[in-house]
């Protein structure tokens, strides 16, 4: 798709693009399971994306609660902290 400014580049925010950090270092890779535009913030490459038929595995593992959700419920500790 075409960004806008007249380049059909995919971002690293893109549902289903696979991205990596620019610049070497460590291999990792982000895989965007939806529409995040902080990730165009990072220095991500898109790379390629998660095919159209595969999409729903995306939906699955959006719905998994991240450290970050779980913690908000009060269900776990922080990392460092102490369970009461």
């Amino acid at each position: 798709g075409n960004d806008g400014n007249g380049s059909s580049a995919m971002k690293a925010s893109t549902r289903g693009a696979v991205s990596v950090k620019r610049g070497g270092g460590a291999f990792e890779f982000t895989i965007a399971p939806k529409y995040n535009p902080s990730l165009d913030d990072e220095e991500l490459v898109a790379i390629g994306r998660v095919a159209p038929e595969d999409m729903a595995y995306l939906d699955v593992i959006n719905a998994i609660p991240s450290r970050r959700d779980i913690i908000q419920m009060g269900d776990v500790a922080p990392v460092g902290g102490k369970v009461l």
